[in-house]
Order: structure tokens, then sequence, then C-alpha cells
């Protein structure tokens, strides 16, 4: 009896061996597996990070960009500001020329008149 108990004894160790080794390697698997998967994100935390300096410079060269158009923009403006002020004055040119021009007609047909009077 106490043979058959030792054997069975001896049985159910050996079948608890071969679950604790199963268990050892589903285990060790599970690590390989989570050891990679942790490896895989590092890895795409490092591109995110990359990708943030990436977006952070083009971020920096469009506010430079855009620094620069709207300087350019108001440059522009004070052109547009002063060709307008040279419009009005050569409008105003124009309309004291016209004057001139009317004046110096009437003067012209006054000295016509006044050479026919003394021929």
């Amino acid at each position: 009896m106490v043979a058959s108990e030792v054997r069975n004894l001896a049985q159910r160790s050996a079948e608890a061996a071969k679950e604790i080794k199963a268990l050892i390697n589903t285990s060790s698997n599970n690590i390989k597996i989570g050891s990679k998967q942790v490896n895989e994100t590092v890895e795409t935390m490092e591109n995110i990070v990359v990708h943030v300096k990436n977006v952070t410079s083009l971020i920096g060269e469009i506010s430079l960009a855009s620094s620069e158009q709207s300087a350019g923009l108001k440059e522009l403006g004070r052109a547009v500001e002063q060709l307008e002020s040279i419009t009005h004055e050569n409008a105003d040119y124009v309309s004291k020329a016209s004057s001139i021009s009317g004046e110096m007609k009437e003067q012209t047909n006054y000295l016509v008149k006044a050479i026919h009077v003394f021929h």
C-alpha cells in the first residue's frame, strides 16, 4: 500500500512537473512577446518624437514665412498708397494743364482776331 501511494505520488509529481514546465514555457513565450511589443512601442515612440520635431520645424518655417509675407504686404500697401497719391497729383496736373490749355486757346483766338483787325 505504501508503495502504491509512493507510485501515485511520484506519478502526480511527474504530472505536476510537466504542468509547471508547460506553464514556464507559456510564461517564457508571453515574456518574449511582451518584450517584442515593448521594443516595437519604444521604436514607434522614437519615430513619433522624430516626426513631432519635423512638424515643429515646419511650423517654425511657416511662421517665419508668414512674418515675411506680412512685412511684404505692409510694404505693398505703402507702395499702393504712394501710387494713389501720385495718381491724385497727376490728375491735378492734368486738370491744371487742361485749364491752362483752355486759357491759351482763348488768348490765341483773341490774338488771331487782333491780327485780323490790323490786316
